[in-house]
């Protein structure tokens, strides 16, 4: 493989990293089925819809695209699902290996069942001028930019989507959810898409922004838009639930953060 960065040992990265925990990482396992050591689906690189069209065999960590992406392993994926060189691909997959833990991931054991979440650190850039936001959720340009919400077209998993940055109660950064747009797709999967193995009922949108204003009360919403708004009026204890019936867990999280 050509255009190596000699700071990094892409053989090194590879046995660190497996082409499915990159899968899984980005959150493109949850379209692919699995059968032993293989994975087949729609090409989630070039966002196809053909069923049979992407494989990848895990024992290998080769992938191929049968239609127009052609193939290679999880160094390839990584740079055709960010759009970069190998230099970047490789601190992509650095930031992978110190985040993912010893054990296999699910879909390297061959199955999809008992998905777990691993946390996505490395930010993303967002462009925070959507009309969506502007136009029909009031949210302005600045607000969006500092809460780390806009679109992208650099990543498959958040494309289509409006996203939004999410962290833990600590601050500490756990990846991205979007806000699907297209109707067809919010009729068939909902309004929300959240990463693979992502427990949203555990979670808490912007309380550890909130945290720091708990002494004027904290104000529970049902979206990451309202809290938006309501810093834009100068209230900036509010929280958003990331799923309605979980009102039990949130409201200890309220407790925890206050």
């Amino acid at each position: 493989m050509g255009g190596d960065d000699s700071r990094f040992s892409f053989r090194l990265l590879k046995k660190q990293v497996s082409i499915g925990q990159v899968l899984d990482a980005y959150g493109l396992t949850k379209s692919l089925t699995a059968r032993g050591e293989q994975l087949y689906g729609p090409c989630p690189v070039h966002g196809g819809d053909n069923p049979t069209a992407f494989r990848v065999d895990l024992r290998q960590g080769m992938w191929r695209c049968f239609t127009v992406c052609g193939g290679g392993d999880s160094v390839e994926l990584v740079r055709r699902i960010e759009d970069c060189g190998y230099a970047e691909a490789a601190r992509h997959l650095c930031r992978l290996a110190h985040t993912e833990p010893s054990t296999p991931a699910p879909c390297d054991r061959g199955h999809r069942s008992a998905a777990k979440f691993r946390p996505f650190q490395h930010r993303i850039r967002l462009n925070p001028r959507v009309p969506f936001l502007q136009r029909h959720k009031g949210v302005t340009v600045s607000t969006a930019s500092s809460f780390e919400a806009g679109c992208t077209d650099r990543s498959v998993f958040l494309r289509g989507t409006v996203a939004v940055r999410l962290h833990d109660l600590q601050g500490h950064a756990l990846g991205y959810c979007g806000r699907r747009l297209q109707h067809s797709e919010i009729a068939r999967s909902g309004k929300w898409r959240f990463p693979r193995g992502f427990a949203k009922s555990e979670c808490l949108y912007n309380a550890h922004r909130a945290a720091a204003a708990r002494a004027g009360g904290i104000v529970v919403v049902e979206c990451p838009w309202a809290v938006m708004r309501l810093a834009q009026a100068g209230i900036p204890g509010a929280v958003a639930l990331l799923g309605t019936n979980q009102y039990r867990v949130c409201r200890a999280l309220v407790r925890q953060a206050a």
